[in-house]
């Protein structure tokens, strides 16, 4: 039954002809959307940023998280707790203008992504994220307005928690910034 299908959808196929003629003479088939002026001939890697993301917002895994992609700011507060793995998209994200909070993250392993992130304007914690080994993601943070709060990151390393505590204008407390792994 099958054969007889494929005989007779071939056949369909046989007798359509095309007869339109092609007149576009345009051979660039590069489709690209921005208004910047754009001279080369190859891929066009711009990355576009979206601006504020206004209010509070509760991640609680990685496809989530995707919907902040290309922010450069929210304007509340922004909990990530549960399942995320992965923090990069949040690769455009300067500023947060409530708490933001990083929990309960079982399998995130570092904070790469957010290279971007200048400040927090209420309390700032990472905690119970126990594969986390690495916060150089936060290379260009420098300002908490209320509290800094780093504990119970079973893996990260206590010193290099000590560092980023100690390099951070802090408006309020550095509280509870162990135990994290202190044998390293």
């Amino acid at each position: 039954m099958s054969r007889w299908l494929l005989v007779v959808l071939a056949l369909a196929s046989c007798g359509d002809k095309d007869t339109d003629t092609d007149t576009d003479t345009d051979t660039d088939t590069d489709v690209d959307t921005d208004t910047d002026v754009d001279t080369d001939t190859d891929v066009d890697t711009d990355v576009a940023t979206f601006g504020v993301m206004y209010g509070d917002y509760f991640i609680a895994n990685t496809i989530e998280l995707v919907g902040l992609s290309g922010y450069t700011s929210v304007t509340g507060d922004l909990f990530i707790d549960g399942a995320v793995t992965d923090i990069s998209p949040l690769w455009a994200l300067t500023t947060v203008g409530g708490r933001f909070y990083i929990q309960n993250n079982a399998a995130l392993t570092s904070l790469d992504g957010l290279e971007n992130l200048s400040s927090v304007g209420g309390s700032f914690a990472i905690t119970d994220n126990y594969a986390l080994t690495d916060i150089a993601g936060l290379s260009s943070f420098a300002t908490v307005g209320e509290n800094l709060y780093i504990y119970d990151n079973l893996v990260l390393c206590q010193s290099d928690v000590d560092s980023f505590a100690q390099s951070v204008s802090v408006g309020g407390q550095v509280t509870n910034i162990e135990p994290n792994e202190p044998g390293c």
